[in-house]
């Protein structure tokens, strides 16, 4: 496989053909790796359940839609060729809709792919429009169900209360503690710095320019995060303010042709490739009681690296939580290399925690020697169940 990597990365049409019989075979990886933990060469273990996503650009309807003539494909079919060898009992898989059908072409002959559906992440009053697919694929050798199995579409039913969060909640660097709630020191000054830094931003143009671009923009504005923003983002900022004043927008695209903006009390989706997604003052000003309270010191700006993170469903406030033995957020460990950025895309690529909770929740309950009783001996779904119980009453 070494020698046919680069080939393939090369020629990814050919990179199905080529990976599919050797997925039929589970032959062409090896299960044995060096382990950072031991320090030496260890065997992959099998987990009890593989909770993960693909990449899902070529898939999407604002990726590449090349579908399986894509670079990804290579890696995506390497994921499977994992799966094939290690064999996983359960996986917990999100992507987007219509990729049932290269999960049933990879993995149909290991796996049982029937029981998923399809809902958005607003339906349990999370306040990002994010629909998704979600599937509890279970080996053909392992189809052991719980008595009180409910099909997935109808246990995240019984969940959703609606969205009553607005998006107006995720913009909080501004509040007196946000140094508690940023996985990046001192976020607001570095990202605005990174965004007059680009040659592109009205910061680095000739003051005839900085006139002419000023004059397509609110006077009344003076937020110092104006500065960085370009010339087409400002064009895109005047034209979205025109047709929907008081959202959030995605700098990157055309308001008149492809506009991505928030619709009511929901962000528009979180893509990998987000570019600014930009509020108002008056925007962020505009939600109800409970987030006015928030936003009365906020400036028009753009969103920051871990607000994103938020949007996602990731924590960013350090806890102690050491006494459970795991730590709740990655981010915790300190990465002198991590900018807004970088997080961003981390942020774009990732799968909702929550949606993910839930997800992991129901194959807890529906599949394994696990029962619907002791299933709360895990800390994790101890901590989201009590969370789900307290938001429902």
């Amino acid at each position: 496989m070494r020698i046919e990597l680069p080939f393939l990365l090369a020629n990814p049409d050919k990179a199905l053909d080529t990976l599919l019989p050797l997925i039929k075979r589970a032959t062409g990886v090896s299960r044995v790796s060096w382990c950072f933990t031991h320090n030496k060469h260890c065997e992959w273990p099998q987990a009890k359940r593989h909770v993960c996503t693909f990449s899902c650009t070529s898939h999407s309807t604002q990726g590449s839609r090349k579908r399986s003539a894509d670079h990804t494909m290579v890696y995506i079919g390497l994921w499977a060729l994992q799966r094939a060898v290690v064999e996983e009992p359960i996986l917990c898989l999100e992507n987007v809709p219509g990729i049932t059908y290269l999960l049933q072409l990879l993995l149909g002959h290991l796996y049982n792919f029937d029981d998923n559906t399809t809902y958005d992440i607003q339906e349990l009053d999370w306040p990002v429009a994010r629909n998704r697919y979600y599937c509890i694929a279970v080996h053909n050798s392992y189809g052991m169900r719980c008595p009180l199995y409910t099909p997935l579409s109808d246990f995240v039913q019984q969940f959703f209360v609606g969205l009553r969060n607005c998006w107006q909640m995720l913009f909080y660097m501004h509040l007196e503690d946000a140094s508690s709630m940023t996985v990046i020191d001192d976020e607001l000054r570095r990202d605005l710095q990174w965004a007059k830094d680009r040659p592109s931003s009205l910061a680095n143009l000739p003051d005839a320019m900085n006139d002419f671009v000023g004059a397509t923009m609110s006077p009344d504005n003076d937020s110092p995060f104006l500065a960085g923003i370009n010339h087409m983002e400002s064009l895109h900022l005047s034209g979205y303010r025109e047709l929907w004043p008081n959202h959030c927008y995605s700098l990157m695209q055309n308001p008149w042709d492809h506009p991505s903006k928030s619709h009511g009390r929901s962000l528009q989706c979180i893509i990998k490739s987000t570019g600014l997604y930009w509020a108002d003052q008056s925007a962020l000003q505009a939600g109800d009681a409970k987030t006015q309270s928030y936003h009365t010191r906020s400036l028009s700006r753009h969103m920051m690296g871990s607000e994103f993170l938020t949007g996602q469903g990731f924590r960013v406030r350090p806890q102690d939580t050491t006494h459970l033995g795991y730590t709740q957020s990655s981010f915790n460990i300190p990465c002198s290399a991590r900018c807004g950025q970088h997080v961003k895309s981390q942020a774009g690529n990732a799968v909702n925690i929550n949606a993910m909770g839930l997800l992991m929740l129901a194959s807890y309950c529906h599949y394994g020697q696990r029962t619907v009783a002791d299933q709360f001996d895990d800390p994790f779904l101890k901590a989201f169940s009590m969370a789900i119980a307290q938001h429902r009453r």
